[in-house]
């Protein structure tokens, strides 16, 4: 046995029989027995992504690290939130949980430490014993969420917790 899942009823084990998956599927005890599948975040783990930062018509952000806001670049959100009218009506609360299923987040990042859950976050990646992101990807989904620093997230006083399903390189 590899390890087990209680919460979700799973139990994954590995075996070098060819057969075994089909001699465990004919146990009617069992209700579902597979292949694990690998799921990515992108296409190929593989493909170089160039990307650079800018607005939707390609001009490059400068950000200056002694701002102490974001704001004027974060045209993203300016629209989502009409230009932080959103803000006046709920900016979330903190007994409300969102959960981040991604590559875990940066507890530590100076705009997301206040909003962040490690204690009640979780990891499912085997061979990781916690939710902190190693890959970044799950780190600016949460800020898109809950960012509350120089960066601002649509719910900047929502709490979100990480449920890392995605190691370092995205899979």
């Amino acid at each position: 046995m590899e390890r087990i899942i209680s919460e979700v009823g799973i139990v994954e084990v590995s075996s070098s029989n060819s057969e075994f998956l089909t001699n465990i599927k004919k146990d009617t005890s069992i209700q579902s027995a597979s292949k694990e599948l690998q799921a990515y975040l992108e296409a190929d783990p593989d493909d170089k992504i160039e990307f650079t930062p800018g607005t939707p018509n390609g001009e490059k952000v400068t950000l200056d690290a002694n701002a102490n806001s974001y704001w004027e670049k974060q045209w993203d959100m300016q629209n989502l939130t009409h230009n932080g009218d959103f803000y006046n009506i709920n900016k979330g609360n903190h007994k409300t949980v969102v959960a981040v299923i991604d590559t875990g987040i940066d507890f530590s990042h100076p705009d997301l430490k206040a909003n962040a859950d490690l204690a009640g976050s979780k990891t499912f990646v085997p061979g990781t014993t916690d939710a902190w992101d190693k890959n970044g990807h799950g780190t600016h989904v949460a800020g898109s969420i809950a960012a509350n620093g120089k960066v601002k997230g649509v719910g900047p006083e929502l709490t979100v917790r990480a449920y890392r399903v995605f190691g370092a390189t995205g899979s």
